[in-house]
């Protein structure tokens, strides 16, 4: 008889508490990863609404200047967006207007945007002045402008052209002709066609006023097919310049320039491959000119886009827009001295008005010393310059202590990394943070010192640099994985605990770098509320740091992933 025993089964192996400990330790890491990519992921869009958001801390009320005398009683401005200077030889009625009137080189704003350059022509002062920065600007204008201006000296204003003037300055208008042009199609002559049209109708019927014509539809063209000058076969936008000099031939042809006056300028230009909003000089260098009545012919006059608006109150006789930091063009002006003088007088006494307001912010003041001759003029117009320069610093450095929340958590950073280096060793998360240096900041320099607003045509490109900057930082977490795996697999003998624990020791190390790169530059440049707009190379590279970060937090099962094939790689190929 045969006696079978029964097998009694396996007991289950418990981990035991060292074991417990270090995989507690790899779910805090993990934790930590993830909270940190939270907060980069909320200060990213918070810093991006803010800038998109804008709102301008100018919108105080300025006491009027006063008025000038008259020089012209009807006043046609003509604005022309995406015109490059180096194709307005292909307008014949723009060289017949430069024959008889005076040639304007002017110098466009930043952002060169179409709707904070159209904000500008019509304030006479800089986007960080009139809120108007992006071309997703929805709001009217909260700061004084020249139709507000001609309003309150009696002059009705004409405007006929793309109907998002409607969200600038639609209340001063008398009864506007808005054009639909829809941002992301060509939608051919048409609207400018009716555009043109329909101000030549309101020239019938009214004899003063301000006439501004908008044409748009080339911005277009410039965005979907470039800007390219062809010789045997013309371009599109070589085209629809042809028949812009058509339409603007018969809007000329309305006026009487012995009477009237004309002012054409574009917006702003175009790169060849379509696109503005950057500092490039094509985008930024303004062709305009000037002719009819008031104005000299044969002249050239060098300024920028903030000083149409002075001069067209200058040629209105209309008071300057209170918050106006431009000069009227007064070298292209057939005036006499007496009428030159008190012009130049208004203008700088509108501006020290707006500059006492903005010092009495900060518990100052500012006076217009009587002036009598030119020099004075001169002098006080300089001593405004460094005003300007000396009121922004001071205001930044007020702002900073409104940041030092900002700055807590900065430190509070660093302390979390030294626990993390006390708690797990140095090398990975020495190993974490110059790897970081060196694939990390040196991308985002790189990338950031070439910035240019022109890369954002369309909310299309600005989620294609999004993705491009996600997928560095993706491409980064996993160089630290592998690196930490690597790094562990050479000890030969290692638990899975210990493996991940380097690899998120490495990761949160590299990411804490990058987020005390953007606390540190938030409380040194923040661009909440200071009076001054960032500067695009330095925003876009804090955004890139908090890109950076946020895609790292998201990828951390990447980047373990990555640590353990590093690992094995090592064990079974560099050790055998």
């Amino acid at each position: 008889m045969r006696c079978d025993r029964e097998e009694s089964p396996i007991a289950p192996r418990l981990m035991t508490r060292h074991q417990l400990r270090q995989w507690f330790i790899v779910a805090i890491l993990f934790l930590l990863v993830l909270g940190i990519s939270y907060a980069s992921e909320h200060l990213m869009q918070l810093h991006w609404s803010h800038f998109v958001g804008y709102h301008t801390p100018y919108s105080f009320d300025v006491p009027p200047a006063e008025e000038l005398d008259q020089v012209s009683r009807r006043l046609v401005v003509v604005v022309i967006d995406s015109l490059r200077r180096d194709f307005v030889d292909s307008l014949d009625s723009w060289q017949d207007l430069e024959q008889r009137g005076a040639t304007l080189n002017m110098r466009g704003t930043w952002p060169s945007q179409t709707v904070p350059s159209w904000a500008t022509i019509v304030t006479g002062t800089d986007p960080e002045v009139h809120g108007a920065v992006t071309g997703l600007h929805s709001e009217p204008l909260r700061v004084d402008h020249i139709a507000a201006a001609a309003e309150r000296a009696g002059y009705p204003v004409h405007f006929s052209g793309n109907r998002l003037w409607e969200l600038l300055i639609d209340e001063y208008l008398s009864e506007p002709h808005y054009q639909f042009v829809d941002p992301l199609a060509d939608p051919g002559p048409e609207p400018d066609e009716r555009a043109v049209q329909a101000i030549v109708s309101d020239l019938e019927h009214s004899e003063e006023g301000l006439f501004v014509v908008n044409l748009t539809p080339l911005r277009n063209v410039s965005l979907r097919q470039g800007a390219e000058r062809r010789d045997e076969r013309p371009s599109p936008y070589q085209r629809r310049l042809h028949v812009y000099d058509e339409i603007l031939a018969e809007l000329l042809g309305a006026l009487d320039l012995t009477s009237d006056t004309v002012l054409m300028t574009a917006s702003h230009g175009t790169i060849r491959r379509g696109g503005h909003g950057g500092s490039e000089s094509a985008v930024v260098d303004i062709p305009a000119v000037a002719a009819g009545r008031g104005v000299i012919p044969g002249v050239q006059v060098e300024g920028s886009l903030r000083d149409f608006a002075p001069t067209i109150a200058a040629i209105l006789g209309t008071g300057v827009p209170t918050h106006s930091t431009g000069v009227p063009l007064l070298g292209l002006l057939d005036i006499s001295d007496e009428h030159r003088f008190a012009a130049a007088e208004v203008a700088l006494l509108t501006q020290t008005s707006f500059y006492d307001r903005k010092l009495g912010a900060l518990g100052g003041g500012m006076e217009l010393p009587p002036l009598s001759e030119w020099s004075e003029i001169e002098e006080h117009s300089a001593q405004l310059c460094t005003t300007a320069a000396e009121l922004v610093a001071q205001k930044q450095a007020a702002d900073r202590g409104d940041r030092v929340g900002v700055l807590l958590l900065t430190l509070a950073a660093v302390g979390l990394w030294v626990g993390i280096v006390y708690a797990g060793g140095y090398r990975a998360p020495l190993m974490g943070v110059l790897l970081t240096a060196v694939l990390g900041f040196g991308l985002i320099l790189a990338m950031g010192g070439r910035f240019s607003l022109t890369d954002f045509r369309s909310t299309e490109h600005l989620a294609v640099w999004f993705r491009g900057m996600r997928s560095h930082g993706i491409l980064l977490a996993a160089s630290l994985g592998m690196a930490a795996g690597l790094m562990t697999g050479r000890r030969g003998s290692y638990t899975r605990p210990q493996l991940f624990t380097n690899a998120l020791h490495t990761l949160a190390s590299g990411m804490i770098a990058l987020m005390l790169f953007a606390g540190l530059y938030t409380y040194w440049f923040g661009y909440t509320t200071t009076w001054a707009l960032p500067d695009g190379a330095l925003m876009v590279v804090n955004l890139s740091a908090l890109v950076f970060v946020t895609a790292m937090g998201q990828l951390s099962i990447l980047t373990l992933a990555l640590s353990w094939l590093g690992a094995v790689l090592t064990v079974n190929w560099w050790l055998d």
